[in-house]
């Protein structure tokens, strides 16, 4: 999730975000999200912590795309940490 961060923040900056495919960017984050926790991985399945959720978060931000993720679910994984 943090190389996607740094990536899109890249193209951004070129003016090429165009070249990404944002949809499939966002439903990628959206699996690696645990329902259980609320927390997201690195990638799919992998385990959750705070630094790859802040990713996520981010990931999604640039793809304007918060409206799809269960904030209240990632606020409780954040508040417990």
């Amino acid at each position: 999730v943090q190389g996607v961060f740094w990536a899109l923040g890249s193209l951004e900056l070129l003016g090429a975000i165009e070249r990404v495919d944002q949809g499939a960017i966002v439903e990628w984050v959206l699996k690696c999200q645990d329902p259980a926790s609320g927390g997201f991985g690195g990638n799919i399945g992998h385990d959750t912590n705070l630094i790859n959720t802040q990713f996520a978060i981010y990931v999604l931000a640039q793809c304007d795309a918060l409206d799809r993720v269960d904030k209240g679910a990632v606020s409780k994984y954040v508040a417990g940490r």
